[in-house]
């Protein structure tokens, strides 16, 4: 890796942190950079997203500061305490120049310790003399243990820590959603003719790869990315581009002439302005009028959305209707969470099926955990700090809730549960898991590798990928035979004495059986001993089925007993794959023919 310097002048001293094009500065200029805006430093520099501990120069304050925060200062003063007193003071010099009598009465200290302590804060003590509204306090978060200078406003907010922002549901990457498998309705527009089978095969939802597309109205052929096309209404460029070149001879044909000369546009006017003044277009521009649409919607409307018959608030009546009629008839547009849902009161008197997520009903609730029940509106429960619950202080989204096997494999010995943690959080320690299949082994690794799939060291199969794996179980779940990594010795073999297959299934008066999964990148280089394996191992009587991964070549091998899957390394289906093969194992090999694709590639 290379050393990346200080981005200060003449510095060649390395720098405190790595970038890919931002600048960077060694610990020596970052420590001068705090102190140009008034603090010290009192922690060493590790990362720009840690909040160090900093002393302000001018009033003493120590409080915790990012130096990306620093960064985005400019030339203010950096000490958060200095601020807000100066706020303060500034706000009520202009209450003095409005009001008389301005309000100068000191705050009660009892209910701002009190407001703090409701919000997981240690109350340290004001830091001015009396506190007036607005002045600062100075409070420790109790889950963080950061410093800070609050305002009381701020302080019934909580600490930033607390924050539970709403997340969609973590996906892993073998359980992307691809297009192929959608109901979108830009699989009408696929070009299959024009794209490669291998596109169609791994083409994600919204994935940004460039696709050919056919217009299914007119024929036009097109290029555009996948995310262009999905997730709404398609259109093809060609027929936007020809609607818009008739708006605009449209346009033209209308220039300057008044609305009382257009029979179409009268017999819709119901605008006050008088029409044999009012011009329809103008400079290029439509001019909005009142044109009631055919529900009697009485919108500003143009030339072209009346002889369109385009109207916005129909639009959004139907498209209101087009998603009501998705869901069954009385549920709410959006539903409760399932974490929420499965803390519903039965003593509430409202359906459940009734109450959505924005719902301003206040509504019980009871937590399965500790027994708490308490009244929240749903609407509140999405906010801010999403607990599960106000008592357990667990979080909604959690680890847990996520990835429940993970939970199951959370060592005892770590300093919270994964009901408190979400899965992507950055932690300031690195949890500890049990393996699942031997408590003996214990290993530490971050959540969020966890959560990309990394598992126990010691149980980690060498030279076995993770599609490999899955593949395995995914062939063992239809033959409870199948062994992974068994050495096969047979006199029929001429390269070698011995090979070890990927997976092996040995059938009770059955022909055995080989799966191969030959990934791109590993394979590459390994056509012709792919070929001697797999033409040694068919001469020994096993049936052989090889997943060639990506661009591979075809072995070419005419064998009645062997078969080639296709898989793309973006989008493997082990299921699928899987399926596949029991489907050729139980036709009893019949309708093998060399290279033959998977069942997806034959549509």
């Amino acid at each position: 890796m290379t050393t990346q310097t200080c981005h200060t002048e003449g510095c060649e001293i390395e720098a405190a942190f790595g970038t890919r094009t931002k600048p960077t500065w060694c610990e020596t200029h970052i420590a001068e950079m705090f102190a140009e805006r008034g603090l010290d430093l009192l922690e060493t520099f590790a990362r720009p997203t840690d909040h160090l501990l900093t002393r302000c120069r001018d009033c003493g304050c120590e409080t915790h500061v990012r130096f990306e925060y620093v960064l985005g200062l400019g030339d203010r003063h950096g000490c958060g305490a200095c601020r807000l007193r100066d706020s303060a003071e500034g706000a009520r010099r202009v209450a003095a120049g409005q009001y008389e009598f301005p309000d100068l009465t000191p705050v009660d200290l009892d209910l701002v310790r009190s407001g703090a302590d409701s919000n997981d804060y240690d109350y340290l003590g004001p830091l001015t003399d009396p506190s007036l509204t607005g002045d600062p306090h100075h409070v420790r978060c109790r889950t963080c243990k950061r410093l800070s200078a609050e305002c009381a406003g701020d302080i019934a907010s909580g600490c930033s820590c607390r924050v539970n922002a709403k997340r969609a549901q973590p996906v892993k990457r073998r359980e992307r959603k691809l297009l192929r498998d959608s109901e979108d309705p830009a699989t009408a527009w696929w070009a299959h003719h024009l794209n490669d089978a291998a596109d169609w095969e791994s083409a994600p939802l919204r994935g940004a790869r460039v696709i050919w597309w056919r217009c299914p109205e007119e024929g036009h052929k097109f290029e555009r990315k996948v995310n262009d096309m999905t997730g709404g209404h398609p259109n093809c460029p060609a027929c936007r581009e020809q609607r818009n070149e008739e708006h605009r001879a449209l346009r033209r044909r209308y220039e300057g002439v008044m609305v009382s000369e257009v029979p179409e546009l009268m017999a819709l006017w119901d605008d006050e302005g008088d029409p044999a003044t009012s011009p329809v277009v103008r400079n290029g521009d439509e001019w909005p009028y009142i044109f009631p649409c055919g529900r009697g919607h009485r919108r500003p409307r143009g030339v072209v959305d009346v002889l369109d018959d385009w109207c916005t608030s129909c639009r959004a009546i139907d498209s209101r209707l087009e998603g009501q009629a998705h869901r069954e008839p009385g549920t709410p547009a959006a539903p409760l969470d399932p974490e929420i849902r499965a803390q519903w009161h039965q003593e509430n008197s409202v359906p459940i099926e009734k109450v959505g997520a924005n719902s301003r009903r206040m509504i019980r609730w009871l937590c399965q955990t500790c027994g708490h029940d308490w009244i929240q509106q749903p609407r509140e429960r999405e906010k801010r700090y999403r607990l599960l619950c106000p008592e357990c202080n667990t979080k909604l989204g959690s680890l847990a809730a996520f990835y429940p096997e993970l939970a199951d494999q959370w060592a005892e010995s770590n300093p919270t549960t994964p009901w408190h943690i979400v899965p992507n959080q950055r932690l300031d320690f690195t949890p500890t898991w049990v393996c699942p299949e031997n408590s003996e082994h214990v290993w530490q690794a971050t959540n969020v590798s966890r959560v990309s799939g990394s598992q126990c060291p010691q149980c980690r199969v060498p030279g076995k990928s993770r599609i490999e794996l899955e593949l395995f179980a995914a062939v063992r779940e239809r033959f409870s035979s199948a062994t992974s990594g068994t050495p096969i010795s047979s006199p029929a073999f001429s390269r070698r004495r011995s090979w070890r297959p990927d997976i092996v299934v040995e059938r009770d008066g059955g022909t055995p059986l080989v799966v191969e999964y030959d990934g791109a990148y590993w394979h590459a280089s390994k056509v012709n001993l792919d070929r001697e394996k797999s033409l040694d191992l068919l001469a020994a009587g096993y049936a052989v089925c090889r997943v060639r991964e990506g661009e591979l070549p075809s072995l070419a091998i005419n064998n009645p007993q062997y078969m080639e899957l296709r898989s793309h390394p973006t989008a493997v289906d082990v299921n699928r794959l899987a399926t596949d093969f029991v489907a050729w194992v139980l036709g009893g090999f019949a309708q093998l023919a060399p290279g033959r694709p998977s069942t997806d590639e034959r549509r």
